[in-house]
């Protein structure tokens, strides 16, 4: 099969590899869950603009191999096609997945002379896909003076949050201890690519920061079909939370504000 052509293939059984298309993706958290499917236990890939879960991992290719490809903002994206619990929860699985997305994407770059992923190199170590723990009301999601509940909220609250520094860093709050009780996420991100392609999105949901000569991004954003749950009232409004979570990463990485 010619490169033009590739679309999906087999690896060993294990996965399947697909080259995909970017659509209307409105923030880089909705990016996220078209490129490696829509998970809140989500870890950036390392090294790529690019991110993995518990059975799915993608990475955006450049911009200049759209042409080549015959496809605007191309991806690739790999799948899990068995059942891989226990390598999932010790890490191999993450490793494995972000291994060959990463060698792939490096081969196809370089065979369609594109510039490849900002570092294809395959992980040294695997990406840790989250866990749910409970809620600092004080320190949500890990970042000192980040505070999302109102006072009057009461305990319950859980949260999903990525380590490490904030180049793909993501968030989901949620009124319990499942994925489906997800209020509210999100985002900062120091990727180049996503932060052009998402920098103009809704700016009462969206604050542009300079950290250490990076543009970084911070966007906030809700859970579809939610709007009714009442855990929702416990948070603060969009334009605090969005003025909390950049306030509190510019104290933590000593960021400016535009």
């Amino acid at each position: 099969m010619t490169t033009s052509r590739l679309s999906y293939c087999d690896v060993d059984g294990e996965f399947t590899l697909s080259l995909e298309s970017l659509h209307s993706a409105e923030s880089v958290w909705g990016t996220a869950d078209e490129v490696a499917a829509a998970s809140p236990v989500r870890a950036p890939v390392p090294g790529a603009p690019g991110w993995v879960n518990r059975t799915y991992a993608g990475v955006l290719l450049p911009t200049d191999c759209a042409d080549a490809l015959a496809k605007p903002a191309p991806y690739l994206q790999i799948q899990a096609t068995n059942d891989q619990e226990e390598t999932w929860r010790d890490g191999a699985l993450q490793k494995r997945m972000a291994t060959v997305l990463t060698t792939a994407a490096d081969r196809l770059t370089g065979k369609l002379g594109c510039s490849g992923p900002a570092a294809a190199t395959p992980p040294g170590t695997a990406p840790s896909v989250l866990e749910r723990e409970e809620l600092d009301p004080a320190r949500a999601c890990g970042i000192e003076g980040f505070a999302p509940l109102k006072p009057s909220a009461v305990a319950g609250f859980s949260q999903a949050a990525t380590g490490g520094d904030f180049r793909l860093w993501s968030c989901a709050i949620g009124a319990g201890d499942d994925d489906s009780d997800n209020l509210v996420h999100f985002t900062v991100t120091q990727e180049p690519a996503l932060v052009e392609r998402h920098g103009s999105d809704d700016k009462d949901r969206s604050a542009l920061l300079t950290c250490a000569g990076r543009p970084t991004l911070v966007q906030v954003g809700h859970f579809h079909g939610l709007k009714e749950k009442p855990a929702r009232d416990d948070l603060r409004p969009d334009a605090d939370l969005l003025t909390g979570l950049a306030d509190a990463v510019a104290g933590q990485a000593g960021c400016e504000r535009e």
